[in-house]
């Protein structure tokens, strides 16, 4: 505590706010809107931190940002509120008005569709609709945004606030000086890469999975990191649609999310091994890398599962552990080159589609799924999956949000929905705070935020948890809960009035 007192007698603030937020993604964009959108904040000293560069305008062009985000009616009504749907381009958003969902076999499927859908009876249709914009009389399932486009907008209502928020645009926190002692109530000092020195009443962690806010206050997060990576990319596909698709493989789902035109999204989940070896390859700048990836994709969506793993094994045998992917030689390159020449990935393909249509009597389930005919170039790019949950989402004028106090796995596609939840619920705690006059620092008014929105993130972070184990590994391991999956699913589709409490719960 001497130390700490030390530190703190020698540094001079250069100015203090009432509320700082580290972190001007989506997420810490949107709590700083909530609260300067409010005229009870009128008056209060609002500033955002961010290392990047985020005042750059949004270059427009023609191709998709392979980050894109599925946003739910719900986080809709919130964008809606803070004054930021208006000012996401019409032409940037991308309803969808049905999900259809297969398991590994395609022997069980169930489809959530909008009220629109569901009284057309539009969901029956076995083919993809020829117009990929949806009629406005619907309420649509979710909208697809790129996640670029949110944050702009965001910029723009935080611009157009009569509370006028300081941002700190491409800074970095060098330094958070907190007080840990039971009966002391020092605010925090943030020093920035600047040499600024600043402090604040309340000090807000919107900074990711890696948390400098989180760690500086000690806040412990537990979890564990999944043995598989996450692949995107951006898809130019077969036909227009405005449904969006997802199957649960052996190896992991893969979804596929409506963009405009003939354009989609991926989201994949792979083992590690297996995505770092596609990635590898991808590296190698083989003549036919973008086929080999293209076939294996439309293999995922629409083959026999044991086309994919037989797919994979192969891939695997051309790295027997003895070749270094990142120090590559010219003579490795040609045997792994002549080896994937070897193999006829789309015949193998074509067979596998026709070996599935004959054993399911001509039905064919899969075509409903459109076909990749090509990859957005530079548009693939991977990363790791993780689940994570704080043990507290405060402490001593700390408040954490979004991704610095929680990670999902990405199957439901629910981790911006959360933080954007995260954001309307501790605004709304801190406007009623400042409304009474309170000091909406401490513990018990915070404490109000943190209770009402733990549960409800360990119960969809335990939810998504528990279907990649029911769907992902358990059959993979016990080929009996298969056939249980797929009369499980085929059931519940059934259900109309479970499956629309299941897709509230989600929304």
């Amino acid at each position: 505590m001497h130390k700490l007192l030390t530190r703190r007698l020698s540094t001079a603030v250069d100015k203090t706010y009432d509320i700082c937020i580290v972190g001007a993604g989506p997420v810490g964009l949107s709590l700083a809107a909530k609260i300067g959108n409010s005229h009870y904040t009128n008056g209060n000293k609002i500033c955002l931190i961010e290392s990047s560069d985020v005042l750059k305008s949004l270059e427009e062009n023609d191709t998709f940002s392979n980050r894109v985000v599925s946003v739910t009616p719900k986080s809709r009504l919130f964008l809606e509120e803070i004054g930021c749907w208006n000012n996401i381009p019409e032409e940037k958003v991308y309803p969808y008005n049905k999900i259809q969902v297969f398991d590994s076999n395609f022997k069980g499927s169930i489809n959530f569709n909008s009220r629109y859908d569901e009284e057309t009876e539009v969901s029956k249709a076995s083919t993809a609709p020829k117009e990929c914009t949806p009629s406005s009389s619907y309420d649509p399932v979710a909208y697809i945004i790129e996640n670029n486009v949110i944050r702009s907008s965001l910029i723009k209502t935080l611009k157009n606030l009569n509370n006028e928020i300081e941002i700190f645009n491409n800074t970095k926190v060098n330094e958070i000086i907190l007080d840990k002692g039971s009966f002391n109530d020092e605010w925090p000092i943030i020093k920035l890469d600047s040499g600024k020195v600043i402090q604040a009443r309340l000090l807000i962690g919107a900074d990711g999975q890696n948390s400098p806010v989180r760690m500086a206050a000690n806040i412990e997060s537990i979890g564990w990191d999944y043995d598989q990576s996450g692949i995107v990319g951006t898809l130019k596909v077969s036909g227009c649609s405005t449904v969006a698709f997802q199957r649960f493989l052996p190896t992991g789902p893969i979804a596929l999310l409506p963009l405009k035109d003939k354009y989609m999204s991926l989201v994949w989940t792979l083992p590690k091994n297996i995505s770092n070896l596609l990635f590898n390859l991808k590296k190698l700048n083989l003549k036919n890398d973008k086929m080999i990836f293209k076939e294996i994709l439309n293999t995922a969506l629409k083959n026999p599962k044991e086309d994919l793993l037989y797919f994979f094994s192969e891939l695997e045998k051309l790295n027997d552990g003895k070749i270094n992917f990142q120090n590559i030689s010219e003579a490795d390159k040609l045997k792994i080159e002549l080896e994937l020449n070897a193999i006829d990935f789309k015949f193998e393909r074509e067979w596998g589609i026709k070996r599935l249509d004959s054993e399911q009597g001509g039905i064919s389930v899969h075509d409903t799924i459109p076909v990749v005919e090509d990859i957005v170039k530079n548009s693939v790019a991977g990363f790791p999956l993780r689940l994570r949950n704080c043990r507290t989402y405060i402490g001593n004028r700390i408040a954490l949000i979004g991704d610095a106090a929680h990670s999902i796995h990405p199957l439901a596609g629910q981790g911006l929905n959360l933080g954007l939840a995260d954001s309307e619920a501790l605004g709304r705690v801190l406007i009623k705070a400042i409304k009474n006059g309170d000091d909406f620092g401490l513990d018990y008014i915070l404490e109000e935020y943190n209770s009402e929105r733990y549960i409800k993130n360990l119960l969809m972070i335990s939810s998504c948890d528990i279907l990649e184990k029911v769907f992902v590994k358990v059959p993979s391991q016990f080929r009996i809960f298969e056939d249980l999956i797929s009369f499980g699913l085929n059931s519940l589709n059934k259900m109309d009035v479970l499956k629309e409490t299941l897709k509230k719960y989600a929304s």
